[in-house]
């Protein structure tokens, strides 16, 4: 559980949200908890890692287009969701081979 008053990962009474690794804790406290001092330099929007400030920064202010239906969101995962919970087709253009093809994007 997360040790955070208030979170919602925080095992309170009548919640059964915990995390099944130490790792997924740590994955939380830093995209939620951690001092957001790694900034992107396109929108200012704070993160806990670099590594994660990175991955924003390259997608920051691009738009993914749904290939059924014209959705659009501003990030990946976002459109990824949206495609699998309705069915719809992810258009190639970002499929995950395609997508990690740009390396330079995690690092």
């Amino acid at each position: 559980y997360c040790p955070f008053e208030g979170c919602r990962f925080g095992g309170q009474e009548g919640t059964d949200r915990h995390f099944t690794s130490v790792k997924l804790l740590k994955q939380h406290y830093y995209k939620v908890h951690a001092e957001k001092k790694f900034k992107c330099e396109k929108c200012g929007m704070g993160f806990g890692m670099c590594n994660l400030r990175n991955y924003h920064q390259a997608t920051c202010g691009m738009s993914f287009q749904c290939g059924d239906c014209s959705c659009k969101y501003t990030s990946l995962m976002s459109l990824t969701t949206h495609c699998q919970t309705k069915g719809h087709r992810l258009p190639t253009s970002f499929t995950e081979r395609n997508f990690k093809e740009r390396r330079y994007w995690y690092s």
